[in-house]
């Protein structure tokens, strides 16, 4: 299967690397959202002096926001960059990115595929 030229079965090898990509990138950002509710769990208390209608929930969907962006882009650009082109789940199907030299393409390739494809 490594080396494998057959457009089919690189595609197929594809799709299932990014289904496994995601389900692993759901799980990282869950557990992070999990840790910061507990690292929010008494901001409640000191929100009384701000002029938000509800900003407990403003401040927490920011939040949510950047996170969702922040861990996105590290574990779809910053991640390849540094493991030769591949992600967990690349590494697992043994496939990788590649420029036209057949090389690991340079870090800001992979965050511009990251901001592309993840957008």
């Amino acid at each position: 299967m490594y080396g494998e030229t057959y457009a089919g079965t690189v595609k197929v090898q594809r799709v299932i690397a990014a289904l496994i990509d995601v389900v692993l990138y759901s799980v990282i950002v869950a557990v992070l959202v999990v840790l910061s509710a507990f690292a929010m769990a008494d901001l409640r208390a000191n929100w009384n002096v701000l002029f938000v209608p509800d900003p407990e929930s403003a401040i927490i969907g920011a939040f949510l926001i950047v996170l969702n962006l922040v861990v996105g882009i590290l574990y779809y650009g910053l991640l390849p960059a540094m493991a030769n082109g591949q992600t967990p789940a690349k590494k697992l199907l043994r496939i990788r990115v590649i420029d036209e030299k057949n090389e690991n393409p340079p870090l800001h390739i992979h965050f511009l595929r990251a901001i592309i494809v993840y957008r």
